[in-house]
């Protein structure tokens, strides 16, 4: 019975088993510590829009001619998740025989807000029907990020009234994404200590003739100038994103 019970002391010191006994520990004392400095370092923080979205400058765009009208209208911040948004019918002089565009932008900068549906989803929930997706390529005409070009998505739905053309895309911290998982991903990605993503979508109706050209033109002529715009002047600058 001494004989074993040597042994047993012998094995408690031997090193291994202290050193072992040591780093679990230490692990037992640090391990909170150290998770809870992980999350805070690395855990991004709201970033502040620059300009509230409905002081959106439509006069600005390179296009917009005195003949243009365009009339702000609320939405239901309940359904879409921000109070950060502007929502316009918009007239032109030409391309608008069939009636007004409509431009939707929403902004949202808690990493706990759920990225947007898209309107294809949110369309077939109020009773349109997809007639086909494709992708529109844009080139943008200033460079946010690392490239001045990016890809939307065009979305051709019909219901009762008529067809209508959608383009949208998604900003997530100043790069350009076309799906939501693709935003998520900008969200997760380490680097940056503050976060925003935004959704822009304009749509246009398409004549009973059924051609979309100038609802294809009109839309991407409208994103290809209000882009820049909302990466200059609203959305967060990309140096404040990556401030500590």
């Amino acid at each position: 019975m001494k004989g074993l019970r040597d042994r047993t002391l012998a094995s408690l010191l031997d090193w291994p088993f202290l050193a072992a006994a040591t780093l679990l520990l230490l692990a037992a004392f640090l391990l909170r510590p150290a998770v809870a400095r992980v999350a805070r370092t690395y855990t991004k923080q709201p970033a502040a829009i620059r300009r509230p979205l409905r002081q959106l400058d439509f006069a600005s765009l390179p296009s917009f001619e005195a003949r243009w009208k365009v009339r702000l209208y609320d939405a239901p911040t309940q359904d879409i998740g921000t109070e950060e948004y502007v929502r316009a019918a918009i007239w032109g002089p030409q391309e608008n025989a069939a009636g007004p565009m409509e431009f939707f932008v929403t902004y949202y900068s808690d990493p706990a807000d759920k990225v947007p549906h898209t309107p294809d989803v949110c369309g077939r929930q109020a009773g349109w029907t997809v007639k086909r997706m494709s992708a529109m390529d844009l080139a943008v005409a200033w460079p946010p990020a690392r490239s001045s070009d990016c890809t939307a998505n065009q979305v051709t739905m019909t219901n009762s009234q008529g067809d209508m053309l959608t383009v949208f895309l998604f900003v997530a911290e100043g790069r350009f994404c076309k799906t939501r998982n693709q935003v998520r991903w900008q969200l997760a990605m380490p680097g940056n200590r503050k976060t925003y993503f935004s959704k822009v979508e304009v749509a246009a109706p398409i004549g009973p003739d059924g051609d979309e050209t100038a609802a294809v033109e009109a839309c991407r002529r409208l994103l290809r100038q209000v882009l820049p715009i909302l990466l200059e002047e609203h959305f967060p600058a990309s140096e404040n994103l990556r401030n500590r």
